[in-house]
């Protein structure tokens, strides 16, 4: 666990959600298709086979996705672990909105009523706080 998890943290978990996404649109077509063109005897055995095909695609790929999120859950739970070990709570709190909520720097100084740089060193000191910790894990 270093800060490169932490900075990396909230990307992988949007790649994820927006993979996700993709595969509900793409299944939402096949529904339409299957509601459309029948995957029942009177359907086309052409047009069922391709649908299967796609479906079975979607499924492996779906799999695929929800091992991704596994993983990212996983690292979750180290860098919330590493996060509860910091003794200061406001550079506890920076990291956590910056990194896991995905919170602009500017809102988390308005949250914790200070100026913006004031707020951009304190989440340099606290990144610094977070390597020392993340070394023991």
């Amino acid at each position: 666990m270093n800060r490169e998890n932490l900075k990396n943290y909230i990307y992988e978990k949007e790649w994820i959600k927006d993979r996700i996404k993709e595969l509900e649109e793409r299944k939402e077509i096949l529904n339409k298709l299957t509601a459309t063109y029948g995957l029942n005897a009177g359907g086309s055995s052409e047009i069922n086979d391709r649908v299967a095909d796609k479906l079975a695609i979607l499924m492996d790929k779906t799999n695929e996705y929800l091992e991704m999120l596994n993983e990212s859950e996983k690292k979750l739970f180290d860098i919330i672990e590493a996060l509860n070990q910091m003794n200061n709570k406001l550079y506890r709190n920076i990291l956590y909105k910056k990194y896991i909520l995905g919170v602009k720097m500017e809102e988390i100084a308005v949250s914790i009523e200070k100026d913006f740089k004031y707020t951009c060193t304190l989440h340099g000191y606290a990144l610094n706080e977070f390597d020392k910790i993340s070394e023991k894990f």
